[in-house]
């Protein structure tokens, strides 16, 4: 992949939605097997949808009542991290997942993670708005990057 092509790429990655469902286990939020996260892009030939198979993330916070906290747009989080294998990115072509995983250096750099510095809420009816600052590393450079996220209360 050209250099363009794969700075697309890594942007991509960190503003691909997610659909991620956590129950709080004390003092620590940790994501249930249906949680999703995938990578929206395009090359110098098509358009792509590369899933993660392996997700693990953690948020820790203050009280066994996180989720709630939130979700009322409360600040409860204390830190938290999130590790993607880059090897393990599906993206239904064998082509493909090798040229995401050349871009992404998986080889030397098995590991995508997110580690946050800090956050803002706002809430809103029945949205939440959350801006996110934090140290993403990627292909072997960290950056600190912003991130945008909405969130709803689902029925369960």
């Amino acid at each position: 992949m050209r250099r363009v092509d794969r700075h697309f790429v890594l942007a991509q990655l960190v503003l691909a939605p997610a659909l991620i469902v956590w129950p709080s286990t004390g003092n620590e939020i940790e994501l249930q097997p249906e949680s999703k996260l995938w990578v929206d892009g395009t090359s110098s030939v098509r358009g792509y949808q590369c899933r993660a198979l392996a997700i693990n993330a953690t948020l820790r916070s203050e009280s066994g009542k996180a989720v709630q906290a939130i979700l009322a747009g409360e600040k409860a989080v204390r830190d938290a991290d999130l590790t993607i294998e880059a090897g393990k990115l599906e993206c239904g072509n064998g082509t493909m997942n090798g040229h995401m995983r050349k871009a992404l250096k998986a080889d030397a750099n098995p590991a995508i993670t997110f580690t946050m510095a800090s956050y803002e809420l706002q809430k809103t009816n029945d949205t939440l708005r959350v801006h996110l600052t934090g140290d993403l590393t990627i292909a072997g450079a960290q950056k600190t990057i912003s991130l945008q996220a909405v969130g709803k209360e689902g029925s369960d």
